[in-house]
């Protein structure tokens, strides 16, 4: 009688329902940052620092050091040859006189490449997509708020071009 309770038993745990991981759906990203597949160098500029915000130190070496950096991380090298997308970064700084004391600053990405138009057969530069960071600071902290800021869009960037590159 033991063996045949203990068959019943093993037999309906092996009937059990097992629950196995449903299938992750595949990741629908935009054209524009399936634009990013295979990038691995980038020809940089940046943008004139405003005034305001070279005031408190920020230069444009620190801002091509820093995305140098982030972007080395990420695979991606920094080129001078003309062929290469064009990665733009662009600080804006804005203030609104009846609200002394805070400012509103903002960080641009913007990865230029070429592209064919069909319709008249020429390739031409424009941007494929953009990375914006907004932010309402203090002006008694725009040093420190414009690098997280900057920070941010980066990682923003680097994280549409490594989902770009996944299989």
């Amino acid at each position: 009688m033991a063996v045949v309770l203990g068959l019943a038993l093993a037999s309906q745990a092996w009937a059990a329902p097992v629950d196995l991981p449903a299938p992750q759906p595949k990741v629908d990203i935009s054209p524009e940052v399936r634009s990013l597949r295979g990038i691995t160098a980038v020809r940089l500029t940046i943008a004139p620092v405003p005034r305001q915000l070279a005031g408190v130190g920020i230069t444009i070496a620190e801002i091509r050091k820093n995305v140098d950096d982030m972007l080395r991380a990420s695979g991606v090298t920094i080129v001078e040859d003309e062929a290469a997308p064009r990665l733009n970064v662009i600080l804006m700084y804005a203030t609104e006189p009846s609200n002394s004391g805070w400012t509103m600053l903002m960080s641009f990405i913007e990865l230029h490449q070429r592209v064919k138009i069909d319709r008249t057969n020429e390739t031409i530069e424009v941007p494929t997509v953009t990375f914006l960071t907004p932010q309402v600071i203090q002006n008694s902290k725009l040093g420190e708020a414009y690098w997280g800021i900057l920070h941010r869009t980066l990682i923003e960037f680097t994280s549409s071009l490594n989902l770009a590159n996944k299989d």
